[in-house]
């Protein structure tokens, strides 16, 4: 009995967290899973990756994409709050955001080049050719594979 009513307070608490987490963020994650999933797969496919380069590629893979994303988060917290600013903004919080609107993309392209060289240490130089270009076409063909979905619908 003890442990049927421990299981149960466990089922409640899983079920309150997962509420609190809503249905949306649920969906949304499992989107996000899915887009990355699919983009893992794309890039496999079309670099050509065996399982030794996919174990080495797809960790540093990952933690560029993580730096990646935090780096472009923070620049549009700070537009944001500009956007949102309920006072005055001061020149210099304007400057502050438009040097860092104007930096994302040169700390993005040194966050490029310090990953060009790590994946070169093990990839060929074909490879890395066909991963960036891997990274250019994979959002073509999402958009693509997304207005096709829509258009069998109608």
């Amino acid at each position: 009995m003890r442990r049927f009513i421990i299981f149960l307070l466990l089922i409640t608490l899983s079920a309150g967290y997962s509420y609190a987490q809503g249905p949306a963020n649920n969906a949304q994650k499992q989107r996000f899973e899915q887009f990355r999933a699919e983009k893992k797969a794309y890039l496999t496919q079309e670099i050509g990756l065996t399982p030794a380069e996919q174990k080495l590629f797809f960790p540093l893979y990952d933690e560029y994409q993580y730096k990646k994303f935090k780096l472009g988060r923070e620049t549009r917290m700070k537009v944001r709050d500009i956007g949102r600013s309920q006072s005055k903004v001061s020149e210099a919080e304007y400057k502050a955001v438009a040097d860092a609107m104007v930096e994302l993309p040169v700390k993005e392209a040194l966050l490029d080049k310090e990953y060009y060289e790590r994946f070169s240490k093990f990839l060929s130089p074909e490879k890395l050719f066909l991963y960036r270009k891997a990274e250019l076409t994979f959002s073509k063909k999402i958009l693509n594979d997304r207005q096709k979905a829509a258009n069998r619908k109608r």
